[in-house]
């Protein structure tokens, strides 16, 4: 598994041509900003980079604003997870046929899929770029679909269902909404999704977050708070499935760590562990690796080769 530039590991004899001849069963695994040929292959690649090149950018903010990248390192983990796929399908193949492969994943190309629903905005809207939708529908066909301030923050709240709006009055106790002509479909919500969210933040504002996302649950309305990131590595539902563990850090003091998300039924819960101090494991990797011996380890600190 490699993310170099894509020339650096053939200059370097490590390539897939070379190292395939030596072993043919090998899964060579390569993640770069923009593949392994075409005419960008050879451009730059970080996470802000592809988000501005990849579109993800022109989506992202206010329509009053300029274009912003999302706080998230979307391109990276995107590629990541997609390598991911990716290897663990071309090591399936070798199962059968005995033979490894090539897999590579663009970051730019990983991203593009997940445009989806800001493609479909940009064929409604006539192959014009459409306007930034913030934190409204991309396609302007859903209300309420929004995020509303509350008396300590904010609560989210998307209705896509007639079930979820008529339930969302009754959680409001705003059922005399309900013979408002301009909510009578949700084309029409859509169409008047300002006086939506206006009739919906009259509600949200008066009460807590938390208290608002309770009432949204007990209603069966898709909603929840916005959390910071304290809140969210408290969250008890993550804590009590083994996602998130509390742990003592040796530099930091009191932390909190996850897991992996992946879940195999019938398998160990993974170990939580800090990451190793420098040179920590250098004796356990020579010796069960590299096989060297109490001795030569030792000769290798007495001239300073290892710390």
């Amino acid at each position: 598994v490699e993310n170099y530039r894509p020339t650096v590991m053939p200059r370097a004899r490590l390539g897939w041509e070379d190292l395939s001849k030596i072993n043919p069963r090998l899964i060579y695994a390569t993640s770069t900003g923009y593949g392994i040929s075409g005419p960008d292959r050879d451009n730059l690649a970080m996470d802000l980079t592809v988000q501005a090149v990849g579109g993800v950018m022109s989506i992202n903010g206010p329509e009053d604003g300029p274009p912003l990248k999302t706080g998230l390192a979307v391109c990276d983990f995107f590629g990541g997870v997609h390598l991911y796929a990716a290897i663990a399908t071309a090591l399936y193949e070798r199962s059968v046929t005995g033979v490894g492969r090539l897999v590579e994943v663009s970051m730019q190309e990983a991203v593009y899929p997940v445009l989806a629903t800001n493609l479909s905005a940009l064929q409604r809207n006539e192959w014009q770029q459409p306007p930034r939708r913030g934190n409204q529908h991309p396609t302007g066909t859903a209300a309420p679909y929004n995020v509303y301030r509350c008396n300590d923050g904010y609560l989210a709240i998307i209705c896509v269902r007639e079930a979820h709006w008529s339930n969302l009055l009754k959680a409001m106790n705003r059922e005399d909404l309900s013979d408002d002509p301009r909510f009578a479909t949700a084309i029409l919500r859509a169409k008047n999704e300002a006086a939506v969210d206006e009739a919906v933040e009259q509600w949200s504002q008066r009460i807590g977050k938390f208290e608002a996302a309770r009432a949204l649950k007990d209603h069966h309305v898709p909603g929840a708070p916005v959390r910071d990131l304290v809140e969210v590595t408290a969250d008890e539902h993550m804590h009590t499935r083994g996602m998130l563990h509390d742990v003592e850090h040796p530099l930091l003091g009191s932390i909190v760590l996850p897991t992996s998300p992946l879940r195999f039924d019938g398998s160990p819960a993974p170990v939580v562990r800090g990451e190793p101090a420098i040179g920590e494991h250098t004796d356990e990797v020579l010796a069960q690796w590299l096989d060297y011996d109490v001795g030569a380890i030792g000769a290798l600190r007495d001239v300073s080769a290892i710390g």
